[in-house]
């Protein structure tokens, strides 16, 4: 796996969009998808967590 990282450019200050580029940014989405893969690890720990209470009589 290649470890790159993924831009995207905010669409209110795109020069693409018709923003001025004096006010182009360029925001980080790897802190976002690292985000979202603690959260699915979150939800699947408490997943288990509750399977291990259903299996306890």
């Amino acid at each position: 796996m290649y470890n790159t990282r993924a831009w995207y450019c905010m669409e209110a200050v795109c020069p693409h969009a018709g923003g001025p580029l004096e006010n182009a940014t360029l925001e980080s989405v790897e802190k976002e998808l690292e985000d979202e893969a603690r959260q699915r690890d979150d939800i699947g720990k408490h997943e288990a967590d509750v399977e291990d209470l259903v299996v306890v009589w």
